[in-house]
């Protein structure tokens, strides 16, 4: 079994904070995989919005694609071929919920 960390501790934190944020993480993948439940295929991008609209927060695009890439790993997600404009006109790959 591949254990996965869903927090980076890039930044040294210990105790009570490290706890927290690696709960927060935990918390994030969750909601990105219930959006991928209803919603079937997305960009980062597309996740992105919907996570903030559905959790009324403010969170880095890139958490969000943490939590993708994390989930993908996990084999909840699986990146496709199909890409679809994201932000600036920059095309980003969809990702659909591992049947």
């Amino acid at each position: 079994m591949q254990i996965i960390m869903s927090f980076f501790n890039t930044i040294g934190l210990t105790g009570n904070k490290l706890r927290k944020a690696v709960e927060q993480c935990q918390t994030q993948n969750e909601i990105i995989l219930e959006i991928f439940r209803i919603k079937k295929e997305l960009t980062p991008v597309e996740c992105h919005k919907i996570f903030e609209k559905s959790t009324g927060t403010s969170t880095p695009l890139t958490s969000i694609r943490r939590g993708i890439t994390q989930l993908t790993s996990r084999g909840n997600l699986i990146k496709t071929e199909l890409k679809r404009n994201g932000l600036y006109g920059v095309e980003n790959y969809v990702w659909r919920l591992s049947l």
